[in-house]
């Protein structure tokens, strides 16, 4: 991928994304193949889209959509998705009268994130990132994690609060993760978008990517993207996103984290849904 794509201007209007992506599929010992779905909401409408083969069902949920697929009966061994998204930017300036949600204490803690954590806590109260203003609370959170970590060391995983707090370095999740657990602790609700980057209309080659979203009362969203920003603030990408703004260069494949799914009278979970996985 090029950081500096010359392309990147257009995404901050509103973008058709043709998807076509496709998946070599090796079942090993597995019965079932999952493929996530691009979501329709408010910032994005899945237009139309096929597969090479008719998926056994397709799981809808309001943070996801999966279709699934049996290895009885694939006959083809490449799994080929195409899509039409229509993807908007989404910039918001925050005030004390779109105010935030009330956090709601079943999110408090997770594997993931926890505002509860005795360390979170005392960053909290060190830092003094509980200002009088939501507003001033929010962008005092924000600047934390900007200025605390270092981008690097990308996995295919999830990290954790605590691995982002004690790493060197993290990717786009060390840094959501950290985010939402100092939001958390600070009385702040918040979710995370997990999809793909992408540097041209012809969705080919996608990049792995999450950010934060912070719930409004007016049922709109607040888009912090803390990693992009701090690569294109240390000359690494031109790629916008940041306080209140990511472009139309995204595709939102599912929100929240472990999540979780009933197939034939057993529950999957997963830390977050994104790559296409095998399962059963």
């Amino acid at each position: 991928m090029n950081i500096l794509d010359p392309f990147l201007p257009k995404y901050k209007k509103t973008q058709i994304l043709k998807v076509n992506l496709s998946e070599k599929l090796d079942f090993g010992k597995h019965q079932f193949f999952a493929f996530p779905l691009p979501l329709s909401d408010e910032n994005q409408e899945l237009v139309e889209y096929r597969f090479n083969a008719k998926p056994e069902k397709v799981i809808k949920t309001d943070n996801y959509s999966l279709a699934i697929f049996s290895r009885e009966a694939l006959q083809s061994k490449m799994l080929i998705l195409e899509a039409v998204i229509k993807r908007r930017p989404l910039k918001i300036k925050l005030t004390d009268k779109n105010s935030l949600q009330e956090k709601v204490e079943s999110f408090a803690f997770s594997n993931f994130v926890n505002g509860r954590d005795k360390e979170i806590q005392k960053l909290v109260t060190v830092s003094d990132l509980k200002k009088n203003s939501q507003v001033e609370t929010l962008t005092a959170v924000y600047d934390f994690v900007l200025n605390r970590l270092q981008y690097g060391a990308p996995i295919d995983g999830l990290y954790t609060y605590k691995e982002a707090l004690s790493k060197k370095e993290v990717d786009c999740g060390g840094f959501a993760m950290l985010l939402m657990s100092l939001l958390s602790g600070v009385g702040i609700q918040s979710r995370l978008a997990v999809g793909y980057v992408t540097t041209s209309s012809k969705v080919n080659n996608l990049s792995m990517h999450v950010w934060v979203e912070v719930l409004l009362l007016n049922n709109q969203v607040f888009p912090l993207d803390p990693s992009i920003e701090w690569r294109r603030k240390h000359k690494l990408s031109n790629r916008q996103g940041s306080f209140g703004f990511v472009g139309s260069d995204r595709v939102v494949v599912s929100y929240g984290i472990e999540n979780s799914f009933f197939w034939q009278g057993k529950k999957y979970e997963f830390p977050i849904l994104q790559k296409p996985f095998y399962f059963g």
